[in-house]
């Protein structure tokens, strides 16, 4: 099974019902899924499965809700994920499940939140 499908299927399977359980009035709120690594691109080989790959997700928040509640939903949520989902395990420094809000995230890997106003900068 390829990273992404692990993915998915650890955000469907486990992550959406304990939100669900523990946050239920964020579900419609969030966004969930991977947006950077070699698995993204169809190109999790066993050469790039040594780190950042297995089961893991980002749950996106409104801004809004990340500046009320981002804290406490990345510490449940860092303190329950498992670490291994369908026989596969994480491999990765940082936790297996991120909690951000597309600004921030924006902000964090382009240096920008939103696009220039003018073409010039």
């Amino acid at each position: 099974m390829n990273g992404v499908e692990i993915a998915r299927r650890f955000f469907a399977e486990w992550g959406l019902p304990f939100l669900h359980a523990q946050f239920p009035d964020l579900v419609g709120r969030v966004a969930a899924g991977l947006f950077r690594g070699s698995q993204v691109l169809g190109a999790d080989d066993e050469l790039s499965r040594d780190h950042g790959w297995g089961p893991m997700f980002l749950l996106l928040l409104t801004e809004e809700d990340y500046a009320a509640r981002g804290e406490a939903v990345a510490q449940a949520l860092g303190k329950a994920a498992p670490q291994e989902w369908l026989g596969y395990s994480y491999r990765g420094l940082v936790p297996n499940v991120e909690v951000s809000s597309l600004d921030r995230y924006l902000e964090h890997w382009l240096g920008f939140a939103h696009p220039p106003a003018q073409w010039q900068q």
